[in-house]
């Protein structure tokens, strides 16, 4: 017996587990601040929550859970990454 992959699905199923975290992550920081729309991840996977006109976000003091930003920073096989809302 011969068992066979679907290529094609399993890369589907992969890329879809990736972005659940981006997107998590994406509206874990959107819950802090709404005006969000693009984060960039750099070539060593950290990254940069941007609001349209380019301005960051200061995350001090906030109650941001990290671990949620890192989760879908070490779910991306190819840095560097843009998500944009």
């Amino acid at each position: 017996m011969v068992l066979t992959t679907n290529t094609s699905l399993l890369v589907k199923t992969l890329n879809l587990v990736i972005m659940d975290k981006i997107l998590l992550a994406f509206a874990h920081v959107q819950t802090f601040f709404p005006s969000v729309a693009i984060v960039i991840y750099d070539k060593n996977g950290q990254w940069l929550y941007m609001d349209e006109n380019f301005e960051s976000f200061n995350f001090i003091g906030c109650d941001i859970d990290v671990s949620i930003l890192e989760d879908a920073s070490d779910s991306i096989e190819t840095l560097p990454f843009i998500y944009q809302k």
